[in-house]
């Protein structure tokens, strides 16, 4: 009847609250990832910089406090921007959904709610991962031995996170896959955030899976010259920065 039908519906509704977490969580994912690859590269290229100031005598917190006062101005006028076009895409997102995309949420229209505290957060939580990035970098980038921030050479340590990084590139990848068969196999409710970690661990697994290719190739040595193993050799020379794109 009609009663059960609407019972049914009503079950199998999608919730958009947890449906434009899930998009907006991939979308900030990456955008943190660029900002601090951007962040990294800036810091990488003043290494001849930062060596000549260490040579002179300057402490590592001087070189700290220094690079990171320059970047402040970088980080908040970015921050702002990024306010100003948030509030733009989202009444831009509103007018799509209230007109061309309107079959999707089956309403007449909806209404957009800006909470100030909200957008206040949002700017506080990209400023302090923005200096927290510049921190970790120019920190890692300060513990480097004179001589190689002088001659830009690039000190190779094995860290412990390459032990685990193959274990945890094959069980991001199992997890991945198995979730959201598990899911259509149980012919329930759909549940958008398994479908969500699904995808998110299997980025991960990607990531790692090209880590640990590009590792190999840098271990390699090339036994027949070309332009591919060229190209893939030249492509572990920064592994951040390939990994990133």
């Amino acid at each position: 009847d009609a009663r059960s039908l609407g019972k049914a519906a009503a079950a199998n509704g999608i919730n958009f609250g947890e449906l434009f977490l899930g998009l907006s969580f991939f979308v900030l994912l990456s955008g943190v990832i660029l900002s601090l690859l951007l962040f990294k590269l800036t810091i990488q290229s003043r290494i001849e910089h930062i060596g000549l100031m260490r040579s002179i005598g300057l402490s590592r917190q001087t070189i700290q406090k220094v690079l990171l006062g320059e970047s402040s101005l970088m980080v908040l006028s970015g921050a702002m921007l990024g306010l100003a076009l948030t509030l733009a895409y989202n009444k831009l997102l509103f007018a799509g959904l209230n007109g061309v995309w309107q079959d999707i949420i089956r309403t007449d229209i909806i209404f957009l709610r800006l909470d100030p505290m909200t957008l206040i957060t949002g700017l506080g939580i990209s400023i302090v991962i923005s200096f927290l990035g510049l921190f970790l970098a120019i920190r890692k980038l300060l513990k480097r031995e004179l001589v190689s921030l002088r001659k830009s050479i690039s000190e190779k340590k094995v860290h412990w996170s390459s032990r685990i990084e193959k274990p945890a590139f094959i069980i991001s990848g199992l997890v991945g896959i198995v979730l959201p068969i598990m899911q259509l196999i149980q012919q329930e409710a759909i549940n958008p955030g398994i479908f969500f970690m699904a995808g998110g661990l299997l980025i991960l697994s990607f990531c790692l899976g090209a880590d640990l290719y590009f590792r190999g190739v840098a271990n390699k040595s090339i036994k027949r010259v070309s332009i591919g193993s060229l190209a893939a050799k030249n492509s572990t020379r920064n592994r951040s920065l390939s990994l990133s794109i």
